[in-house]
């Protein structure tokens, strides 16, 4: 089973949101034999799931944190040294052909078509996050929103 994450990249007055994270995490992943978290690395949700992870792996050795990059650059590897080092493989999003600038929401399309479920922070109808979760919608993805926003 594979989960991803998608999220504001700031959290305003989210009320245990880890505790949350990591609720949503036994409960999708209770009946699976492998679990793989798929992570974009930006911003608070990401580093809220990557916690949940780990408290997760404590129980479930064989879980795996993967970092889905929407880049291969060493300058952009070299920022994030920490992904490096803290996640068990790295994907490249297949994104040559895409403008830079347009690199991370197709890396993000591409995390929910590869995914079997997503768990969502998504407060307000604008940017990345909720067009993340429209794009899991739109593909038929089950998902679960820990914000405010009702789909």
């Amino acid at each position: 089973m594979i989960i991803t994450f998608c999220g504001h990249s700031e959290i305003y007055g989210a009320v245990n949101l880890k505790e949350r994270i990591l609720s949503a995490i036994e409960e999708v992943a209770k009946d699976a034999d492998e679990v793989l978290f798929y992570l974009g690395g930006y911003g608070q949700v990401d580093i809220l799931a990557a916690t949940g992870w780990r408290v997760y792996r404590e129980n479930h050795p064989e879980a795996k944190l993967i970092f889905y990059s929407p880049y291969y650059s060493e300058s952009y590897f070299r920022r994030r040294a920490y992904y490096l080092d803290h996640f068990d493989q790295i994907i490249i999003a297949e994104t040559e052909e895409t403008p830079k600038r347009f690199a991370i929401a197709k890396r993000n399309r591409l995390m929910i078509e590869a995914a079997d479920y997503l768990i969502a922070y998504v407060n307000h109808g604008w940017g990345g996050a909720v067009a993340t979760l429209k794009h899991a919608i739109t593909h038929q993805k089950p998902f679960i929103n820990l914000g405010t926003m009702v789909f």
